[in-house]
């Protein structure tokens, strides 16, 4: 795939840091060269236990949760429920929106937080994480350049962001954090891109070539990939198979 960000830098970057300063400052970087002002990792439990990690202001962070905005914010919502990414603006859809929600649009602007991309993690046993990164340019000027090139790449760095900082930062690093991918699922990939046939794989792993076939589609969707061959990719790049 062509590296015009410099996705490898990225990564080098992210693997030689050391402490979780460190993975911010990388992801920063590589989210200014593709032209993203913030970026912020979320990590949540269905019971509202949150942590998160961010470049935005301290001041906007602070007032953002204490005014619990992290339960409204459709941004969150919509993580909670979806393995795919997804761009938003600060105008919202054009609906009928709850007065809480335009207040916390208003005051996102306030900040400068316009519009973005939110690439969702999904986990075990409740627990999910959202990686995000946002511009103060118009919903129309970002939209305008979100190529599936630019998508793709964006999936990648989040997950490789995930996956480093799930290592590096205690707070992040708990036991009940979720593995990116099952042990049969990670099998199951390692078989796709071996390039066994699928009911050989099926076969050599016991199991049945429907069963396989559900593994790998849920892999898919804990990777954010658009399909198996992607998947691979991605997951190859994780270091997640050889």
């Amino acid at each position: 795939m062509e590296d015009r960000f410099g996705f490898q830098r990225f990564v080098d970057e992210i693997h030689a840091a050391s402490d979780e300063g460190g993975l911010v400052g990388a992801a920063s970087r590589m989210a200014d060269r593709m032209g993203y002002r913030w970026i912020a990792y979320l990590s949540m439990t269905d019971a509202q236990e949150h942590e998160i990690t961010s470049t935005y202001a301290p001041p906007w962070v602070e007032h953002y949760f204490a005014n619990n905005y992290e339960q409204i914010d459709p941004c969150v919502l919509a993580s909670r429920e979806q393995s795919q990414p997804f761009r938003w603006g600060s105008l919202g859809p054009p609906i009928e929106i709850p007065e809480n929600v335009l207040r916390l649009y208003d005051d996102a602007r306030s900040y400068g937080i316009r519009a973005g991309i939110t690439i969702p993690i999904l986990g075990p046993s409740g627990r999910w994480s959202a990686f995000t990164m946002a511009t103060d340019e118009s919903e129309t000027e970002a939209l305008a350049r979100q190529t599936d090139y630019l998508t793709s790449m964006m999936t990648m760095m989040a997950l490789q962001f995930h996956a480093r900082l799930l290592i590096t930062a205690p707070r992040f690093s708990a036991e009940t954090r979720p593995k990116l991918l099952t042990d049969v699922q990670a099998r199951c990939l390692q078989a796709v891109a071996n390039g066994e046939p699928m009911k050989v794989a099926a076969h050599e792993l016991g199991l049945t070539h429907r069963t396989v076939i559900h593994h790998l589609n849920m892999a898919r969707k804990r990777l954010g990939a658009k399909n198996i061959t992607h998947t691979v990719k991605t997951a190859f790049h994780l270091g997640l198979i050889k």
